[in-house]
């Protein structure tokens, strides 16, 4: 683990957000700004570009282009683990209920989706999947590392709890905190599975639609499915990945295998000794 990256990527995050988050609750608990008005907001979508500006200054070969393609970059015929979890996820959410908000027609989850993509979900994982996970998988196994990111995550959204008028004002920490463990579970498994930020960013953001756009309630049902999507989550982590690290070892090995049976039968020495005991033959035959 690069312990200088991650205290480098953690001080810019916590500089950025922190600094306007606080500023933010300032402002709105004077009365001076409502926190989703104009102005409330805008310094919202500020504050969460954190990650994002931590995550480029951090990167080895720090470029435009290579931001992107990190950010895009997957392992092929991995789509089915997004498609799963979101769909999961979903029915975790709406089972509880089998209702969405009176106040969110369904039409408009599009439009929610590209905000909360853009400002609660890509922004994000452009640090703690690109850097923070990823190092500190990199000294601590899986359990141990999505803790810490978790613990750290958690922290990094404490000011919106002392923001008056923030949706995050005079909510339960314990929901909140189950809410994150729920999604960061899923993200290690995706990240895990796919190494794609791109998907990390989708479930994320699929998080916050749901959340937005359901009239769920904490249940037995919720609880049921927030369970499984727990378990699947964890044996994703380990199994799929150890055995497909093992068929991809036992490929090399075939390769290996197969080099050196060819490799005597394309030796220079060899071949020249055959053309040398072919033509005796034909002298013999003469």
């Amino acid at each position: 683990m690069n312990n200088k990256k991650v205290l480098k990527y953690l001080g810019i995050t916590f500089s950025i957000t922190w600094g306007i988050f606080i500023l933010r609750a300032i402002l709105c608990n004077l009365g001076i700004i409502n926190a989703y008005d104009i102005v409330g907001y805008l310094l919202f979508g500020l504050a969460v570009l954190g990650p994002a500006v931590a995550g480029y200054l951090c990167m080895d070969n720090r470029s435009p282009k290579n931001y992107i393609k990190m950010f895009f970059n997957h392992k092929k015929g991995t789509s089915i683990y997004i498609i799963g979890f979101s769909i999961l996820y979903f029915i975790s959410f709406y089972a509880s209920t089998f209702k969405f908000k009176p106040d969110m027609p369904i039409y408009i989850a599009p439009l929610i989706f590209v905000e909360m993509f853009f400002f609660g979900g890509s922004n994000e994982e452009l640090g703690w999947s690109s850097v923070l996970y990823p190092e500190l998988e990199k000294k601590y196994n899986p359990i141990l590392a999505t803790g810490i990111t978790l613990i750290i995550w958690f922290c990094w959204h404490l000011p919106l709890f002392i923001t008056k008028t923030d949706m995050h004002y005079g909510m339960s920490m314990v929901s909140f905190f189950l809410f994150l463990f729920t999604m960061i579970m899923m993200k290690t498994a995706i990240l895990r599975r796919t190494e794609s930020i791109f998907y990390c960013g989708i479930i994320h953001a699929l998080a916050n639609v749901y959340d937005t756009m359901i009239a769920y309630e904490a249940n037995t049902i919720m609880v049921i499915f927030n369970i499984i999507i727990w378990v699947v989550s964890f044996i994703l982590w380990y199994y799929p990945k150890d055995k497909e690290n093992n068929d991809d070892k036992k490929e090399e090995e075939i390769v290996v295998e197969q080099e050196e049976v060819i490799t005597p039968i394309v030796n220079p020495e060899l071949s020249n000794a055959i053309d040398m005991a072919n033509n005796n033959e034909v002298e013999e035959l003469i």
